[in-house]
C-alpha cells in the first residue's frame, strides 16, 4: 500500500469517529510506550492480586480465563500464588485491547482459541498449588512487562490510537504472541505431575553432592564474613545499568566479561548485579558462584559447574528432572573433568525437549573472581567451555576476574565468543572517583570529614576502591572508637609520591598502616617478632589458619600471644568471628608483602623462601611432639570402616587439632618451597619424621580423608631430599614409605584406619626399611583365649567361627573379627551339650551350622538365636558340615560312614545319602557349581559323588596310607586336593581320578589342612608342626615355605575370594594369623604390565619414570609416583628384552633384545621409531648368542653405542640407524656394559673377563685397558 493510500484510509476512519472522540477524550501528556525488550533498568513492579470482583469481559468466549482467575483467587492466599494471580488479573484488564485490535480477524480468533486452551491447562495445574520456582517467577516477570506495554498502548488518547492503528495492530499481535510463549513455558513449569520424581529423597541427596556447601552463592552466610556486599546506593550506576541492559536484552549475547585490576570493586559490582537480577520484579538470576581464595570450597574450579547445575535445579523443576536423569546415567558426573561436567550437568539437561519448552529465555549465571581459583589450567578449561559451549543455551554468563595472564590469554583466544566486556580500571577516572567520593562520604560520615580531606583521599584512591575500603576499615576500627580523627590524620600525612607505578598508592597505604603498627614504641622486641612471625605465616600458609592453630604451629605460649600479635594488624588482616580463621583482606596485600620491589625495604617484608623453611621446621616439630603417636582417635576395631564409627567426627575434632592436620597436610609443600642454603638443616628432621612419625601422619591424613595426597607428597620429599644431600638410607626409607602408602591409599583397606597396623604392617617384606623402625607396631598373631575343636571363616574372610566346649560341656560357638581377634558374639544354649566337631558359615554369612555329637544345629549370626535343630539322622559323631555355594542345602559327613544332604531352610533330610564309605567320613568339599561332593575317610580313601543322584563318580581312590584330614576343590572343579596324616598332599584329576601332582610332603609332618587359591593357581597346605607351604598348581613346584607363625598344628587354612589374604588357625595353639597372599605367593620379579620376568630397568633423569624390559618381549614405562603403567607393554621385539635405557633428556628409550636388534621408543607416547638398529645376519647371529647386551645414548642423543655378547663395539646414528663406527672386534668374551662419558668423547666398556676398556669415540681406538681381579655380574649397572 502506498503512503497516499494509507493516508486516505486513515482519514476516512477518522471522519467517522473523530468528532465524538475529540469532544469526550481528555488530552493529558503520556510518555511514549516502551517495548519490554528495550528496558534499561528495572522500573516496573510486579502486579499484585486484587480482592475486587472479576472485571467484566463482554465477550463470553474467554470462559477459561475467567475460570482460571477464580481458581487462583481461591488458592492464592494459602499457596503463595499471588504472583501468578497478579499477571492473570493484568491479562483480564488488557483483554479489551485484544478485542479492539482483533476486529473479527481469523488470526486473532485462532490465537484466542490457543490462549483459552493454555488457560485451561493452567487451571488444572495451579489447582494443585505447585511450588513457585525461580523459573515461574521469571516467566511471570516477563508477562508482567508485556502487560505493562499493553497498558501503555491502551492508555494513549483515542486519536493517537487511530492514527497509529495499523502499526499498533502489528505490535499488539506480536505482544500477545510473546505472552502466548510465556504462558506455554509457565504451563510446562506448573505441570507438577510431569516433574514428580520417583525417589525425591535420592534426588535431593544427589543434588547435595553437587553443591554440599552453599558458600559460593553471592548472598550466602559467608558473604558477611568475607566482607562481600553491594555498592553504596548511588554509586556505580552507569556500570550497573549497562550490565542490566545486557542481562535483560534479547540480542545482547551470552557472555559478559568484567575485568579489572585488584581493588577496583569487581566483587561489589557483581554482588549488586546479582541483587538487581534477583528481585521479585525480574527474577532472572538462576545461579551465582563467587570464588574466593579464603575458602577451599570457593577456590576449587571443579566445584563451579556442579554448583551452577545445583542452583539451576532449584530454579527450574523441569531442569531438575532432566538433571536427575543425567545423574542416573553417570552418578559421578560431578567428579569429572570440567568439560564433562558441563556436558552432563548443564548442556544435556538443557537439551531435553521438555526443558527447552519450559525454561525461561533470559536467565543469567554470575561467576565472580575467577582469578582466585587455585588451578590456572583448569580455570582456562572452564573459560573455554563457557565461551564456546554456551551460545546455544538459554542462559547468559556474567564473568568477572582480574586480567591475569592465564585468563586474559584464554579470553583473547576465544574473543569471538565474548559479546560484551568492561574493563574497570580503564573507565573514565572522573566517574570512578565520583563514586569513590560518595562511598567515602557515606562510610566516614560518623567523623564528618571535611571536603578537603575527602578530596585528598579520593585523589590517593585513584580508581582503586580497595584503597577507600582499607582507609574506612582503618579509620573506623572498633566502630570509630579508637581515635578515628588521629587515624585519618595518619593516613592523610602519608608522603604523596607521584610515580606511574600502578600499585604505588595501595602500597603506600599498606606501608603507612604497617609502619604505624611496627613503629609502636610501646611494643617490646619480642612482640614485634611475634607480629612479623604471625603476619608472614598468614601470608605463606597454604590454607587459612585459626588463631588457635597459629599459636600451636608457631609454638607461641598461648592463644593470647597470637591475639596480641594480630591486634595491630586488623586493618590488613581479616578474622572471621564465627571460626576465628585469619585471612588477608584482599589479594593485593600478599602481593605487596611478597614482592621485594614493593616492601623489600621494610621490616615486615615476607621472604617466602625463609619463612617456608621456618614453617617446615614447625610442621615437623609439631608432628614429632604430638601425643599419642599411635591410634590417635582410639578406634576399637578394624571390623568397622571409618564411616561406620558412630562418633568418629567428634573424635577427630577432639584428637586432631587444626594445626596437627595442617602440619601433616602441608609439611611437604613448605619443605619443597624452602629452597635456600639453610634448607639442608631440614634433612635430619625429615629423617626423624620418617623413622618415628610416619604412621601418625598416615592416620591423620586417612581420618581426614586426604590419604590420596600421601604418595605424591612422599615423591616430593624424596626428590627434595636427594637435592639436599640425604643419605642413601634415608632415600631408600622414603621410597619404601611411598610404596607402603601407595598400596594402602589405593586399596579398600584405607576405608578402615586401623588396618595400617592390623593388615599393612605385618605384610611388610623382611627386608623392608620400614620394618626396622615400625616392627614394634605390628599386630602379632592373634591369641584366642582357650582352645577349640573346630574353626571356619565366613566367605568374605571378615569373620571366624570357633566351636568349643565349656567346663560344663555346654557347646559354644564364638564369632571373631579376623583382623583384630575381637570377640563379636558368643552363641551357646544350655540344652546343647556335647562336643562341637565342626562349624560352617552359609554363603551370605547370615547363618552358621555346627555338628554337635551326632546332630546338626543352625544359628543366626546376627543375634545368636537357634534357627534349626537339632537335625537328626546320623548315628555317630558329625565330623564335617558344609553349606552348598547357593546356600539351599547342607552336606554333612559322619563317623557313621555316611554323607547326608539336608534342606538348609526346612531342615528336612534328603531321601538319598552317600553310603559306600568304609570308614569315618572326616572331610568333605563341594564343587563351585554344587554338582559334586568329594569325601575323605579316616582309612585314607577318597570318593567323588554326584550331588543330584548321590551316585559314585570316582573312587575309592586309595593312594593315602592314613586318614584324610582335609579335601578341597579347585575353583573350576577340574582338580581335587587332599591332605593326610601320612604326611602327604596330593592333587587329583576330578574327571579321571588320576594323580596330577604329588605326593607333596615336608619333613614327614602330618598335613592338617589344605586350600586352593581363588584363581586355582596355587595349592596351600598347613602342617602339624605349625608351618604353611605353597605349591604352583600348574607345575607342582614349591613356591613358598615354610611360613612359620604358629607353634602347633594348623587346623584351618582359608583364602579370601579376592585372593588378597590367607587366614590360618591352630586349635591347639589358639593362634589366628593373617597373611598378605599377594606378597607371599607372588612370583619373584613379577610386575604389573609384564607377564614374565623383568630383565632390566632404568630410571629417567628426572626420577619420575622407570622403564623395564622383560622376558615377555615387551617394554613398559612406569610412573614412579603411583606405580602405574604409563606406556606399554610396547610390542616390537621378537625375543627377550634384556636391556633398556633412557636418553639423557628423557625423550626416548632404547631396548636391546635377543632378536639381535636395538629399538627406540618415544618415552612420552610409546611410538616406535622406524630406525631399528641391528645386524641380524652378521657376526652375532653366526655365533648363536643373544646379540647386543648393552647400549647407551651419547649426551646429545645423536649416537648410540652398543656392545654385543661377543664383545664387538658399534656406534650408530640414532636418527637413521646407520652404523657410524664398527664393528670393532675387541677379541674378548662376554661383553657386558658400555657407557658414554659425560662429554661424549669417550666410551667405557666392561667384559666378562674382568677387563674395562676406554675408547676414543672419534677414532674408535682403545686408549686404556684395565684388568680386575673379579668378574662383572651378568647385568649392567
Amino acid at each position: 500500500m502506498s503512503v497516499r493510500d494509507k493516508a486516505r484510509k486513515i482519514r476516512t476512519r477518522i471522519k467517522s469517529h473523530i468528532q465524538g472522540l475529540v469532544e469526550s477524550s481528555p488530552q493529558p501528556s503520556f510518555p511514549a510506550p516502551v517495548s519490554p525488550h528495550t528496558q534499561a533498568t528495572p522500573t516496573s513492579q510486579p502486579i499484585s492480586p486484587r480482592n475486587t470482583p472479576l472485571p467484566l469481559i463482554e465477550d463470553e468466549s474467554w470462559t477459561k480465563l475467567k475460570s482460571l482467575m477464580r481458581t487462583l483467587r481461591q488458592a492464592s492466599v494459602a499457596s503463595g500464588l499471588g504472583l501468578v494471580t497478579g499477571i492473570i488479573e493484568g491479562l483480564i484488564d488488557s483483554i479489551q485491547i485484544f478485542e479492539d485490535t482483533a476486529k473479527g480477524q481469523k488470526q486473532y480468533k485462532d490465537l484466542r482459541i490457543e490462549l483459552e486452551l493454555l488457560f485451561d491447562e493452567l487451571q488444572q495445574y495451579f489447582s494443585k498449588s505447585p511450588i513457585i520456582t525461580t523459573s515461574i517467577a521469571n516467566i511471570c516477570g516477563s508477562i508482567n512487562k508485556e502487560i505493562e506495554y499493553l497498558k501503555n498502548q491502551q492508555a494513549r488518547p483515542a486519536t493517537k490510537r487511530l492514527l497509529q492503528a495499523e502499526n499498533s495492530s502489528d505490535e499488539v499481535w506480536e505482544c500477545y504472541r510473546r505472552i502466548q510463549g510465556h504462558l506455554q513455558r509457565l504451563s510446562r513449569n506448573a505441570n507438577v505431575l510431569a516433574w514428580i520424581l520417583v525417589d525425591q529423597l535420592a534426588t535431593e541427596n544427589r543434588l547435595r553432592e553437587l553443591a554440599p556447601w552453599p558458600w559460593p552463592c553471592y548472598n550466602s552466610e559467608k558473604a558477611f564474613e568475607l566482607k562481600r556486599g553491594p555498592c553504596i546506593k548511588g554509586t556505580r550506576t552507569n556500570v550497573l545499568a549497562q550490565m542490566y541492559q545486557w542481562a535483560t536484552g534479547h540480542d545482547t549475547g551470552n557472555i559478559y566479561w568484567m575485568s579489572g585490576m585488584a581493588g577496583t570493586g569487581k566483587t561489589t559490582i557483581a554482588y549488586s548485579l546479582c541483587e538487581q537480577l534477583d528481585t521479585d520484579a525480574s527474577r532472572i538470576l538462576c545461579a551465582s558462584f563467587f570464588c574466593s581464595r579464603s575458602l577451599p570450597e570457593c577456590r576449587d574450579v571443579g566445584r563451579i559447574i556442579p554448583s551452577i547445575a545445583y542452583q539451576l535445579a532449584r530454579c527450574s523443576r523441569p531442569f531438575q528432572y532432566a538433571l536427575h536423569q543425567a545423574m542416573e546415567e553417570d552418578p559421578d558426573a560431578h567428579t569429572r573433568l570440567p568439560y564433562l561436567q558441563f556436558e552432563t550437568l548443564i548442556a544435556q539437561p538443557l537439551s531435553d525437549k521438555r526443558v527447552k519448552e519450559a525454561f525461561p529465555t533470559n536467565m543469567v549465571v554470575v561467576i565472580d573472581a575467577l582469578d582466585e581459583c587455585e588451578d590456572s589450567k583448569s580455570t582456562q578449561q572452564i573459560l573455554h567451555i563457557l565461551l564456546t559451549k554456551s551460545r546455544s543455551l538459554p542462559i547468559k554468563f556474567f564473568i568477572s576476574s582480574r586480567p591475569e595472564a592465564a585468563i586474559r590469554d584464554q579470553m583473547k583466544k576465544d574473543d569471538s565468543w565474548i559479546d560484551s566486556q568492561i574493563v574497570l580500571h580503564e573507565l573514565d577516572s572522573g566517574e570512578v572517583q565520583a563514586d569513590i567520593k560518595r562511598y567515602l562520604s557515606v562510610e566516614l560520615a560518623p567523623i564528618n570529614p571535611s571536603d578537603s580531606e575527602i578530596k585528598q583521599l579520593v585523589e590517593r584512591a585513584g580508581v582503586l576502591f580497595i584503597y577507600a575500603a582499607t582507609v574506612i576499615r582503618y579509620v573506623g576500627y572498633d566502630g570509630f572508637c579508637r581515635n578515628p580523627r588521629a587515624r585519618l590524620k595518619t593516613v592523610l600525612g602519608m608522603t604523596n609520591h607521584h610515580s606511574k607505578i600502578q600499585t604505588e598508592d595501595i602500597d603506600g597505604l599498606y606501608t603507612v598502616i604497617l609502619k604505624a603498627a611496627f613503629d609502636d614504641t610501646k611494643l617490646e622486641e619480642e612482640e614485634l617478632n611475634d607480629m612479623s612471625l604471625v603476619l608472614n605465616t598468614v601470608i605463606c600458609a597454604k590454607q587459612p589458619l585459626t588463631i588457635n592453630a597459629l599459636a600451636g604451629i608457631l609454638k607461641l605460649e598461648d592463644v593470647g600471644q597470637a591475639h596480641a600479635a594480630l591486634r595491630p594488624l586488623w586493618s590488613v588482616l581479616h578474622i572471621v568471628q564465627s571460626t576465628m580463621i585469619v585471612t588477608t583482606l584482599h589479594a593485593s596485600f600478599p602481593d605487596y608483602l611478597l614482592d621485594s620491589t614493593r616492601s623489600g625495604g621494610w621490616k615486615w617484608h615476607c621472604n617466602a623462601i625463609i619463612h617456608n623453611y621456618i614453617l617446615a621446621r614447625r610442621c615437623f616439630e609439631y608432628i614429632r611432639d604430638s601425643e599419642p603417636q599411635f591410634n590417635i582417635c582410639k578406634l576399637e576395631s578394624s571390623c568397622l570402616i571409618d564411616e561406620e564409627v558412630p562418633d568418629l567426627d567428634v573424635r577427630i575434632q577432639e584428637a586432631i587439632p587444626i594445626e596437627l592436620y595442617y602440619a601433616c597436610r602441608y609439611w611437604p609443600d613448605h619443605t619443597e618451597s624452602s629452597q635456600s642454603h639453610s634448607a639442608s638443616a631440614l634433612v635430619p628432621l625429615l629423617e626423624q619424621f620418617m623413622e618415628r612419625n610416619l604412621l601418625l601422619w598416615m592416620e591423620v591424613l586417612n581420618l581426614k580423608r586426604d590419604m590420596d595426597v600421601g604418595p605424591g607428597q612422599l615423591v616430593v620429599a624424596k626428590q627434595w631430599s636427594i637435592r639436599h644431600g640425604a643419605t642413601c638410607q634415608l632415600v631408600n626409607l622414603i621410597h619404601d614409605a611411598w610404596r607402603f602408602v601407595l598400596i594402602f591409599s589405593s586399596s579398600p583397606l584405607s576405608q578402615s584406619t586401623p588396618h595400617i597396623y592390623v593388615t599393612m604392617l605385618p605384610f611388610l617384606p623382611p627386608h623392608s626399611p620400614l620394618r626396622k623402625y615400625y616392627s614394634h607396631r605390628m599386630k602379632r598373631p592373634i591369641r584366642v583365649i582357650g582352645g577349640s575343636d573346630s574353626a571356619t571363616c565366613s566367605p568374605d574372610g571378615t569373620l571366624m567361627a570357633l566351636g568349643w566346649n565349656g567346663s560344663d560341656m555346654v557347646c559354644h560357638i564364638s564369632i571373631l573379627d579376623t583382623s583384630s581377634g575381637q570377640l563379636l558374639l558368643d552363641i551357646s544354649q544350655e540344652e546343647t551339650t556335647g562336643r562341637v566337631f565342626c562349624v560352617a558359615f552359609s554363603p551370605d554369612s547370615t547363618r552358621i551350622a555346627s555338628g554337635i555329637n551326632n546332630t546338626i544345629w543352625i544359628w543366626d549370626v546376627a543375634n545368636g538365636k537357634l534357627v534349626l535343630g537339632p537335625l537328626e539322622g546320623h548315628q555317630d559323631f558329625v565330623f564335617s558340615v558344609l553349606f552348598s555355594h547357593k546356600g539351599s542345602y547342607l552336606v554333612s559327613g559322619s563317623r557313621d560312614k555316611t554323607v547326608r544332604v539336608w534342606d538348609s531352610l526346612s531342615g528336612r533330610p534328603s531321601t538319598a545319602s552317600f553310603t559306600k564309605h568304609t570308614n569315618d567320613v572326616y572331610a568333605i568339599a563341594i564343587s563351585s557349581d554344587d554338582s559334586q561332593v568329594v569325601s575323605g575317610c579316616w582309612d585314607g580313601v577318597i570318593h567323588l559323588w554326584d550331588m543330584q543322584s548321590c551316585s559314585s563318580l570316582l573312587g575309592p581312590i586309595s593312594a593315602h596310607k592314613f586318614g584324610i584330614t582335609s579335601v578341597a576343590f579347585s575353583p573350576t572343579g577340574s582338580y581335587v586336593v587332599s591332605g593326610s596324616r601320612d604326611g602327604t598332599m596330593r592333587m587329583w584329576d576330578s574327571q579321571t581320578g588320576q594323580m596330577l601332582f604329588g605326593p607333596f610332603q615336608y619333613d614327614n609332618k602330618w598335613v592338617e589342612s589344605v586350600a586352593v587359591s581363588p584363581d586355582g593357581a596355587h595349592i596351600l597346605a598347613g602342617f602339624d608342626y605349625g608351618t604353611i607351604h605353597v605349591w604352583d598348581a600348574a607345575t607342582g613346584k614349591a613356591v613358598l615355605g615354610p611360613l612359620k607363625e604358629h607353634s602347633r598344628s594348623i587346623s584351618m587354612l582359608w583364602c579370601s575370594p579376592d585372593g588378597t589374604r590367607i587366614i590360618s588357625y591352630s586349635y591347639e595353639g589358639g593362634d589366628l594369623c593373617l597373611f598378605d597372599a599377594q606378597s607371599v605367593i607372588a612370583a619373584p620379579n613379577s610386575f604389573p604390565g609384564h607377564t614374565e620376568t623383568i630383565l632390566s630397568i632404568d630410571i629417567s633423569s628426572d626420577g619420575d619414570s622407570i622403564v623395564s624390559g622383560s622376558a615377555d618381549r615387551t617394554v613398559c614405562v612406569w610412573d614412579l609416583t603411583n606405580g602405574q603403567v604409563m606406556l606399554g607393554p610396547l610390542i616390537g621385539h621378537t625375543r627377550w628384552v634384556h636391556f633398556v635405557r633412557f636418553s639423557r633428556d628423557g625423550s626416548r628409550v632404547l631396548s636391546c633384545a635377543s632378536d639381535r636388534t636395538i629399538r627406540q621408543w618415544n618415552a612420552h607416547t610409546g611410538d616406535a621409531y622406524n630406525n631399528v638398529v641391528g645386524d641380524t645376519t652378521g657376526y652375532c647371529e653366526s655365533k648363536g648368542n643373544v646379540g647386543y647386551v648393552s647400549a647407551d645414548y651419547s649426551p646429545d642423543g645423536k649416537c648410540i653405542a652398543s656392545i654385543s655378547e661377543d664383545a664387538d663395539i658399534r656406534l650408530w646414528n640414532s636418527s637413521t640407524g646407520e652404523m657410524l663406527i664398527g664393528p670393532i672386534q675387541v677379541g674378548r668374551v662376554l661383553g657386558r656394559v658400555i657407557r658414554f662419558s659425560s662429554d661424549g668423547k669417550t666410551l667405557f666398556t666392561g667384559c666378562g673377563d674382568a677387563t674395562v676398556g676406554v675408547w676414543d669415540v672419534q677414532s674408535g681406538q682403545e686408549i686404556v685397558n684395565i684388568k680386575y681381579d673379579h668378574h662383572f655380574p651378568n647385568s649392567s649397572p
